[in-house]
């Protein structure tokens, strides 16, 4: 009887084409036996189909088209569900994975564990990229400090048996963002173990504009409310944003931690103006309590 790869590799894609490829690139370099892994890349709407604007392609990659796009997370679980493999390994399309990524992780899959991996800049002459990766260093740090016990995986890095991830019915597709911290959250609730392997590294690859910078961090505001209405954690202490703030100065002493660290707090202001914008919505659309609940 027939069995599948070992692991299959989901990478949800939308438009750019060449941040595609280069994480293809990177794919194909993996230090993994190739006949042990599929790629599946979901283009999740975009103008132009991606398998046309890319130039190379494992061999082992297939693209699944899918004509609006519903979201991250939707498209992810369109991807598992053709994925053949034991494992599901996802990945971001502006993401290069290290050769060693997949065999990092395997470790601790094979416990049954939910492993995910460092996340480093590729930009690190950007000062927007750089903020980006002192917030979410700042949450690794918070949430994962017993890596044998974490609390959040990004889903840009992130990989789940197969079998234990269908069971979770996969990820929220109501969530634009926050879908990890949605999915980390309901894991732990069911009492799965999450695992933290910084040897699983991956190279965010992804230029940062201004505006691109606020929509992003805008946006999280905005999972944050739907995931807070869904889970009703605590907020995390003072401290805790404290840390995120001065978490540049301390690395990069100098006008470029003094800038680092005020487009931070631009992140924060950014992320609690769409916090508020997503309670208004819920709160003047019919059908949606305070919290954010159907009625």
């Amino acid at each position: 009887m027939a069995t599948g790869p070992r692991f299959s590799v989901v990478v949800p894609a939308r438009d750019r084409g060449d941040s595609l490829q280069r994480c293809l690139l990177a794919l194909d370099c993996l230090d993994y036996p190739t006949s042990e892994v599929e790629i599946i890349v979901v283009d999740d709407g975009s103008r132009a189909p991606l398998e046309r604007q890319v130039v190379h392609a494992p061999p082992n990659t297939t693209f699944l088209r899918v004509p609006v796009s519903h979201g991250p997370a939707d498209a992810r679980n369109r991807g598992a569900a053709i994925a053949r493999g034991t494992y599901l390994a996802f990945l971001d399309s502006d993401c290069l994975a290290c050769p060693g990524w997949l065999g990092a992780l395997e470790r601790h899959l094979e416990s049954g564990a939910i492993a995910g991996g460092r996340i480093a800049n590729g930009n690190p002459d950007s000062l927007l990229a750089s903020a980006t990766m002192t917030i979410l260093d700042a949450v690794y740090r918070h949430y994962n400090r017993s890596r044998e016990d974490s609390r959040f995986l990004a889903a840009a890095n992130v990989a789940v048996p197969a079998s234990t991830f269908r069971e979770m019915r996969g990820f929220d597709p109501e969530f634009l963002t926050s879908e990890d911290r949605d999915f980390s959250e309901r894991c732990a609730q069911r009492g799965l173990r999450l695992v933290y392997v910084p040897d699983a590294f991956v190279t965010h690859d992804s230029p940062v504009g201004a505006l691109r910078f606020w929509r992003r961090h805008y946006g999280y505001g905005r999972g944050a409310f739907r995931f807070r209405s869904s889970h009703l954690p605590r907020l995390e202490p003072g401290a805790f944003y404290w840390s995120m703030l001065t978490q540049a100065w301390r690395e990069s002493p100098g006008e470029r931690g003094v800038a680092l660290g005020l487009l931070v707090l631009l992140s924060q202001v950014a992320s609690a103006l769409g916090y508020a914008a997503e309670w208004l919505r819920r709160r003047f659309t019919r059908g949606y309590t305070l919290t954010g609940r159907r009625v």
